[in-house]
């Protein structure tokens, strides 16, 4: 099976989150840096493994018009860990364009395993295998096409979520991982899930410009019928504020 990487990049923001609010951990720059070599280490990693044989990975980016400077660390760093990447092309701008652009590039050319990755998760360095391995392994338990999220959020275990969030607990390779029923746009799926639940990615790429449009509208309603995964302890942090930072991974503190 085909396992395709599709890192979504953007430097233009600065400082500042998609809401306005200062970043916790530097420039956008800085945190783009930090995760996209996270990323490749984890690729790397992976390289090395028993999935490979089976499963050759390759990574795709499609970055939203960022500084020379950020495109010049992406080039070095790939070159310097030894991992192949290939652009998608992306012509207009903006958070759901370069959401559009990774979907459809997705749907039109790619196959197998699609992991969609924003710039600002910082991983360890078994992510990119344990993930991969969770969605074999769980795909085979319950019979049936399975999402992964790698990130254990904070926000799972507070008062946000009454009287609880309720989860299924399965036994992955290293870790335990617990259903969930929302995501952020960094996780992955097969191809299938992507062409069969097509309108939902789709309008998620309005996001920002439509007011009715967020993840509970769109790709949320996935996991009614889809079972959604993510790892306790988690395999990476949302590397934008320390209340998104997962509890018991030191990574980036």
């Amino acid at each position: 099976m085909e396992y395709n990487i599709i890192f979504r990049s953007c430097d233009k923001v600065n400082v500042f989150s998609g809401g306005g609010r200062p970043r916790s951990f530097g420039s956008k720059f800085e945190v783009i840096s930090k995760c996209f070599k996270s990323l490749v280490k984890s690729i790397k990693h992976y390289k090395g493994s028993e999935l490979k044989k089976d499963n050759p990975v390759k990574l795709f980016i499609c970055d939203d018009h960022s500084s020379e400077d950020l495109l010049k660390m992406i080039k070095d760093t790939a070159s310097e860990h030894n991992v192949d990447y290939q652009m998608i092309p992306m012509t207009e701008t903006g958070n759901g364009n370069s959401l559009k652009a990774c979907y459809e590039y997705a749907y039109q050319n790619l196959d197998g395993f699609l992991f969609f990755i924003e710039d600002d998760y910082l991983m360890v360095e078994s992510t990119i295998d344990e993930c991969l391995e969770a969605y074999l392994r769980f795909r085979s338990k319950t019979q049936n096409e399975v999402v992964i999220h790698p990130v254990d959020y904070p926000d799972r275990y507070d008062d946000r979520h009454s009287p609880i969030y309720p989860a299924y607990i399965l036994l992955g390779k290293e870790r335990h991982w617990r259903t969930i029923t929302h995501t952020t746009c960094t996780f992955g799926i097969n191809k299938r899930i992507l062409v069969e639940h097509w309108d939902k990615y789709e309008a998620m790429t309005k996001y920002g410009t439509d007011p009715s449009i967020n993840e509970d509208t769109t790709i949320n309603l996935v996991y009614k019928q889809y079972p959604c995964f993510s790892p306790i302890p988690s395999l990476a942090h949302h590397y934008q504020f320390e209340h998104t930072l997962s509890p018991f991974l030191e990574l980036g503190r």
